[in-house]
């Protein structure tokens, strides 16, 4: 339902002239980050708890991990670029339209997602250098498979 909500308020701001403004550009990016956050998450969930597969193998589960975290991570880039629009707006109001410009925003909205990505690839390719899950199969209970994680770094860390 969310993507269909989400797919409306994208059209809505694509058809309508009126809506084509600096503002709205952030409201269509958190948009189209939401059903990016749906549409790449919500399909492992519904496959662990209707279909009880209790399983996801190593590259899978880091693959889960970059989508979880980019998603986190523009949802709150894209509050931070709304919160940018409303200061400027409430601060400056004669020059709001000179500060933010449809180029400044949608270069704003492209450096948050270069951002996003290249922070979020760093922090899961290092990951990958950790030895203790590497060819195994890792319960997808949320809380027990961040427990287990954990539990398997300290137990590396305190052999070191």
């Amino acid at each position: 339902m969310s993507v269909v909500e989400n797919g409306v308020v994208m059209a809505l701001i694509c058809l309508d002239q009126s809506l084509k403004t600096a503002k709205y550009i952030a409201v269509f990016n958190l948009a189209f980050v939401d059903v990016f956050g749906n549409s790449a998450l919500v399909p492992k969930v519904i496959d662990t708890f209707w279909f009880n597969h209790k399983y996801i193998t190593y590259n899978n589960c880091l693959t889960y991990e970059f989508f979880n975290y980019m998603t986190l991570t523009m949802q709150s880039l894209n509050l931070v670029l709304l919160s940018f629009d409303r200061l400027v707006a409430i601060t400056f109001p004669l020059r709001y339209h000179v500060i933010v410009s449809l180029k400044t925003m949608f270069l704003l909205v492209a450096f948050f997602w270069i951002f996003g990505i290249f922070v979020n690839l760093i922090a899961v390719g290092l990951l990958t250098r950790l030895s203790f899950c590497r060819g195994r199969q890792l319960a997808a209970h949320g809380p027990q498979l961040a427990h287990r994680q954990y539990y398997l770094a300290l137990q590396i860390i305190s052999e070191m």
